[in-house]
C-alpha cells in the first residue's frame, strides 16, 4: 500500500535561489543531512529544492510533479488542475520573500501555511477581537519549539474551543485567498505530501474557494476606492438617511462610537475583515456612514529600539557604499541574489534576524523588518532572560550588530573579489572610517 509521507514546508523543504550547481553541492552541509540520508534534489527556476526522506519510508517519499511559473499559469487553472485530478499533496508557491503551502487531499483543501507574519494566528485572532493583545503576547511568551499556538491558547484559557476552531479556519482561508492575488512567482506541486498529525484538517471545496476568492479580489478593488486602509477613522453621519438596515448592518452601526479606526471596528464586529469591509461600504453607500480622516500611529519608541535604529543607519550607508561601487563596474550584480546568498549562509538564529528582510535597489536594508524581527525574537526567545532586567536587550542588540557586521564583511569579500584593487582599497578605507565613528 503506498501510504502519503507527512511533511512540512519549514522541515522538510529548502529552497535555494539564484546558485549554480557547483555552489550547491558545496552548500549541502547546511541541510543537516546525515551521509546515510535519502534525498531527492530537483532544479526549477533557478533554485534547487531538497527534500529529505524518512529512513523508513524511502519508497514513498514525496514527488515534485508539476511545477511552473505564474508569468505563464494563472494560479487559478492550476487549483483547478488538482481537483479536477483529485490529487493529493502539497501545493508550494513562492514569490519574492514570501513562500505560502496548500495541502490537498482528493482534490479538496485540507490545510494552508504562510511564511508571513501578518498570516499567523495569533495575529489574525488579534485582528478579529477573539484574543486581546495581552493574550496574544502572554502566549507567544510561552511557546516553544514542540507547542502549537492553538495548544498554549487552550491550556491556559485563552480561547474557547470554538473560538479557536473558528480561528484556524479563519486562517487557512485568509491564506488561501491571498494566494489569489499574487501573480508573480513559481508554484511546485509535491505529490503524496500531507500535514503533520497533530495539525487541525478541514475539507474546504477547492471550487467554491475559487469562486469566492476571485469574488472577493473584485469587491476589494471597490471597497479601497473608498476605504482606503485599516487606519481610516469611520463616523456616523450626522444626519442618517431613512433607510432600512440589514442585521449585520446594524450591528456595526450599533459598535461605530465617534471617530474609530475601521481596524478596531474589524476587532469588535469579530467577524473577519472583509466581511466587516463589505458592511462599512455598503453603508458608506447608503449614506449612513463616513470616512473622516486617517488614525495617526503613537508611536512610543524605547531607548534601546532608537540605538538599534541607529545602528542599523549606520551600517546601511555603508552597505549602500559598497553595493553602488559594485554594481557601477558590476552592471548586472543582482542585490536580491546578494542578500540570498547571503542568508542561506547563516545560523539558524541570525536566519530570524533576516527573515523576510528586503533589499532595496541601492543596497540598503528594510530596517522596520530588521525592528519587527527583533521584536518578535522579544517575544518568542527572551522570557527566561527578562528576569535579569535588560538583559535579553543586551543580547538582541549583540545579535543585531553580529547580524550588520556579518553582511557587511560579505560584501567587502565580494567587492575584494570584483573589484580592481585600487577601487577596492578606496572604497575599503572609507567603509572601515565609517566604521570607527563613534
Amino acid at each position: 500500500m503506498n501510504m502519503a509521507t507527512k511533511y512540512s514546508l519549514e522541515n522538510f523543504i529548502k529552497i535555494v535561489n539564484n546558485i549554480n550547481f557547483d555552489s550547491f553541492l558545496r552548500q549541502k552541509s547546511d541541510f543537516e543531512l546525515e551521509s546515510t540520508t535519502h534525498v531527492d534534489i530537483t532544479s526549477f527556476s533557478n533554485a534547487f529544492i531538497v527534500i529529505k526522506k524518512s529512513a523508513d519510508n524511502s519508497e514513498n517519499s514525496v514527488k515534485p510533479v508539476f511545477m511552473g511559473n505564474l508569468n505563464y499559469l494563472n494560479i487559478a487553472d492550476v487549483f483547478s488542475m488538482l481537483n479536477m485530478l483529485q490529487k493529493t499533496g502539497m501545493l508550494i508557491i513562492k514569490s519574492g520573500n514570501k513562500v505560502k503551502s496548500v495541502y490537498f487531499m482528493k482534490g479538496e483543501i485540507t490545510f494552508a501555511s504562510s511564511n508571513q507574519p501578518e498570516d499567523r494566528l495569533g495575529h489574525l485572532l488579534y485582528k478579529t477581537g477573539k484574543l486581546t493583545k495581552k493574550q496574544w503576547e502572554d502566549a507567544e511568551r510561552k511557546m516553544s519549539p514542540d507547542t502549537r499556538f492553538g495548544t498554549v491558547l487552550l491550556k491556559n484559557d485563552l480561547i474557547s474551543p470554538k473560538n479557536l476552531w473558528w480561528g484556524v479556519k479563519y486562517q487557512i482561508e485568509e491564506i488561501i485567498y491571498s494566494i489569489f492575488a499574487i501573480t508573480l512567482g513559481e508554484f511546485f506541486f509535491l505529490e503524496g505530501a500531507i500535514p503533520e498529525e497533530d495539525l487541525v484538517r478541514f475539507s474546504l471545496n477547492t471550487q467554491n474557494m475559487l469562486m469566492e476568492g476571485y469574488r472577493r479580489l473584485d469587491e476589494w478593488k471597490l471597497i479601497k476606492d473608498k476605504i482606503p486602509s485599516d487606519d481610516a477613522l469611520v463616523r456616523l453621519a450626522a444626519n442618517t438617511p431613512n433607510v432600512e438596515l440589514t442585521q449585520n448592518m446594524q450591528a456595526i452601526v450599533r459598535i461605530i462610537k465617534d471617530d474609530m479606526s475601521i481596524a478596531e471596528v474589524i476587532r469588535q464586529s469579530q467577524i473577519g475583515r472583509f466581511n466587516t469591509y463589505k458592511i462599512l461600504y455598503a453603508l458608506l453607500n447608503t449614506g449612513f456612514i463616513e470616512i473622516v480622516g486617517v488614525q495617526k500611529q503613537e508611536q512610543t519608541v524605547d531607548e534601546t529600539t532608537i540605538k538599534t535604529l541607529i545602528l542599523i543607519r549606520k551600517y546601511n550607508s555603508m552597505f549602500k557604499k559598497l553595493f553602488n561601487v559594485i554594481k557601477s563596474t558590476n552592471p548586472k550584480f543582482n542585490h536580491n541574489e546578494l542578500l540570498d546568498n547571503f542568508v542561506s549562509e547563516l545560523s539558524d538564529r541570525l536566519k530570524k534576524l533576516y527573515e523576510n528582510v528586503d533589499i532595496s535597489t541601492v543596497g540598503e536594508l528594510d530596517e522596520s523588518k530588521l525592528l519587527m524581527n527583533i521584536d518578535a525574537m522579544k517575544l518568542t526567545e527572551a522570557d527566561s532572560l527578562n528576569r535579569v532586567v535588560g538583559l535579553a536587550d543586551l543580547l538582541l542588540s549583540q545579535l543585531m550588530l553580529e547580524g550588520m557586521n556579518e553582511f557587511l564583511n560579505y560584501e567587502i569579500f565580494m567587492a575584494k573579489n570584483l573589484l580592481q584593487p585600487e577601487a577596492f582599497e578606496t572604497i575599503n578605507r572609507e567603509i572601515r572610517a565609517i566604521q570607527n565613528e563613534s
